[in-house]
């Protein structure tokens, strides 16, 4: 017979407060720290720049999928926490990455209406669904 699982109620807590944390505060800040830079960069260096975000972007939403709660020993409370911190980091790089393309580049009159804004939503929405069903699926 199986033994009850008393820490999934604290570990989706976890998993909830780490998404609010990263949608409602870290996200909202670094857009706004780094959007205006990033505008005012020497469009001469665009090419390079989302090149190198590009390449960092994939390296970040690979590690996002690797860094697995399944691989993850969740009755362990430092070997949760670490997984919590390192899927943390790397939506906040894959998050500072997508702010970083959208100034590179530049948006249309309409912010909503620009074709890169409906290319990085899906994706980053995606990464956050991902990271419930990983949290489901390692019950």
């Amino acid at each position: 017979m199986e033994k009850p699982k008393f820490y999934l109620p604290k570990f989706y807590l976890e998993v909830a407060i780490k998404q609010g944390i990263l949608l409602g505060l870290v996200a909202p800040i670094l857009f706004l720290n780094t959007f205006e830079s990033m505008a005012e960069m020497d469009k001469s260096n665009q090419s390079s720049i989302l090149t190198v975000i590009g390449l960092l972007m994939a390296a970040g939403i690979i590690g996002v999928f690797e860094a697995t709660y399944q691989k993850t020993k969740l009755a362990h409370t430092i070997q949760r926490y670490f997984v919590h911190i390192t899927k943390f980091l790397l939506f906040v790089g894959v998050t500072e990455l997508m702010v970083l393309a959208i100034a590179a580049i530049g948006t249309t009159f309409s912010f909503w209406d620009d074709p890169l804004i409906w290319a990085l939503l899906p994706i980053y929405l995606a990464l956050y669904v991902y990271d419930w069903w990983d949290a489901l699926a390692s019950d």
